[in-house]
């Protein structure tokens, strides 16, 4: 028997692309993990939590530039004198637990110096997911 907690590889493709998506329409540019590991996601029904995480915006250059490498309406640019407040992570987080609803999943653990995120790799950048597992709602 399959365990139907797991995405299916069509599934996981679709959920990783939605959340990069998401990232780059909030400019978020990572999320990191101390040593004990963290969170984002259901810790119980009804409570989404983000536990121990570390949120790394964008420059408004490098937002401005993701929204247009990823095909982003432009009016989702930052102005160039905003700074990312605690405000800028909750909408990020209430955003990501819509998005986690309609892929099924309920949680991202992440393991010690867990990443997600942008990572330079020569003159691209990748988005990479490092020490992180994800938690699905089963198939009933």
């Amino acid at each position: 028997m399959t365990d139907r907690s797991l995405l299916t590889s069509p599934e996981a493709t679709r959920f990783v692309e939605a959340l990069l998506e998401l990232m780059v329409e909030h400019g978020l540019s990572s999320l990191t993990a101390g040593q004990a590991g963290g969170q984002l996601g259901l810790a119980q029904p009804g409570q989404f939590v983000t536990s121990d995480l570390t949120f790394q915006f964008m420059s408004p250059e490098e937002h401005r530039s993701a929204v247009q490498a990823y095909g982003r309406p432009a009016r989702l640019i930052q102005p160039a004198t905003s700074s990312p407040t605690d405000q800028d992570a909750e909408q990020f987080v209430r955003a990501a637990g819509r998005l986690f609803d309609l892929h099924r999943v309920y949680s991202l653990r992440f393991g010690a110096g867990g990443y997600l995120g942008f990572r330079a790799n020569g003159s691209a950048r990748e988005f990479v997911l490092e020490a992180i597992t994800v938690n699905a709602w089963p198939l009933l």
